[in-house]
């Protein structure tokens, strides 16, 4: 699976390549300084970092710094993850600079996260670009 995974990947940059785009190689994209919260300003920063989350609150932000080419909209998959089992995947574009990813609880379908060890991966390609480890508690 991994090396079907890898041949894909360079099937699309071979295809990109041929259509006239100007690819440059996976190390112009990075990512750094990952942080969780549950408060955000109104700048769209976190208002701090916290890795215990109460299990009560409604929304879990993920911010990072995304390193990429100028005007480059770069595919990312978020994979939240609960005790190593798969919890909530999307995938979304993003350009240079802070993304927010969010994990938000529906109070309707869910009075409560609950407790335990959480983490989340960013992923572009097949290439794990930042993750970060948290816990929810009551």
């Amino acid at each position: 699976m991994k090396s079907q995974n890898k041949l894909l990947g360079n099937t699309l940059i071979i295809i990109l390549l041929l259509a006239g785009c100007n690819v440059k190689p996976l190390q112009n994209i990075s990512a750094s300084d990952p942080k969780i919260g549950v408060d955000i300003s109104e700048d769209g920063f976190l208002k701090a970092e916290v890795i215990l989350i109460p299990s009560a609150a409604r929304i879990i932000y993920f911010q990072f710094m995304l390193d990429a080419p100028e005007k480059m909209e770069v595919l990312l998959d978020f994979k939240w993850y609960q005790e190593r089992n798969l919890y909530y995947a999307y995938s979304g574009a993003h350009v240079k600079g802070s993304v927010t990813a969010t994990l938000e609880r529906n109070p309707a379908l869910l009075k409560k996260f609950s407790p335990g060890h959480y983490y989340v991966e960013v992923w572009f390609l097949n290439t794990l670009l930042t993750s970060k480890a948290f816990q929810v508690q009551e």
